[in-house]
Formats: structure tokens, C-alpha cells, sequence
């Protein structure tokens, strides 16, 4: 199973790196690296890990030590990141 991330996904990776490593570069770096091993290690291993999804066919994942939320999908052998969202964010429609 390949794990492809979308532009948003990537996007959202880029915009939770560069709001925290203005003051705090460590971090910044610890968190992506957490969204990053997680989506590679807990949900490519255990595809329904998350809960089932606001949005039809998509599963969420809340990272238990940071407040985001990976948001993904699998289809035809595919594992989809969709989105990562910051748990205070008003969830897209």
C-alpha cells in the first residue's frame, strides 16, 4: 500500500511548521515528525485505527500527545491523507 498526501495535507504540514518554528524550531520539528511517523507506522498498519470520519468515507486520527487531527481515506490500495487540521479549527464542509 502506497500512502499518498495531498496538497492540502502537505500544505497543512508546511503552515503547522512555519507558525510554530518562528519561536520555537524544535518543536515545530517534533511535531511533523509525530504526524509523519504516525501516519507511517499507527494507520499504514492499522487502517481503521481512527474514527470514522465527518466526512463520508474518510477516518480521523487525533494525535494524543498534539492538538491535530490527520484526516484520511484508503482507496484501491491507497492510503490517503486528506488533511491535518489543528483541533480548534472549524472542521471544513
Amino acid at each position: 500500500m502506497e500512502i499518498i498526501w495531498s496538497k492540502k495535507s502537505q500544505q497543512a504540514l508546511n503552515i503547522i511548521y512555519e507558525y510554530l518554528s518562528v519561536e520555537k524550531e524544535v518543536l515545530a520539528k517534533e511535531i511533523i515528525s509525530c504526524i509523519i511517523n504516525t501516519v507511517k507506522i499507527k494507520i499504514y498498519n492499522y487502517k481503521h485505527i481512527g474514527r470514522a470520519g465527518r466526512i463520508l468515507g474518510t477516518r480521523e486520527f487525533v494525535l494524543s500527545q498534539y492538538p491535530y487531527i490527520i484526516i484520511y481515506t484508503i482507496k484501491n490500495n491507497y492510503l490517503y491523507i486528506v488533511n491535518i487540521l489543528h483541533t480548534s479549527m472549524k472542521y471544513p464542509k
